[in-house]
């Protein structure tokens, strides 16, 4: 097997890796990116072709919606004091009562009926 087909190889490993939460997505690429450097693919290929290869192997899959909205409101919500304990598992905040109304200001006559 020539380098490139091993790196191909080595990038779904490391998709697999970030799906399952071991790496983050910008450390996978960064690490296929130095494997692709240390094995000579660059060279043979070019940086291009590396790009691509890694492009193909960290697209999502044909037909899967992207959680980008689900993601941007889970970090929206755990950045709110008042919401974050949907994704924390800790108690929701107490709610504030709001202030009952005063009764109008009026004087008190004593004895006058």
């Amino acid at each position: 097997m020539s380098n490139v087909g091993a790196f191909e190889e080595l990038c779904q490993d490391y998709v697999g890796w970030w799906l399952d939460g071991i790496l983050e997505k910008t450390d996978a690429v960064d690490c296929a990116q130095r494997h692709a450097e240390l094995w000579g693919v660059v060279d043979e290929i070019g940086q291009d072709e590396v790009q691509a290869i890694m492009s193909l192997a960290f697209s999502p899959a044909e037909g899967l919606q992207s959680d980008y909205a689900s993601r941007l409101v889970m970090q929206w919500e755990l950045a709110d004091p008042r919401d974050r304990w949907r994704w924390t598992g800790e108690l929701p905040p107490m709610q504030q009562v709001p202030a009952t109304e005063k009764a109008p200001y009026r004087t008190l006559c004593f004895g006058m009926e």
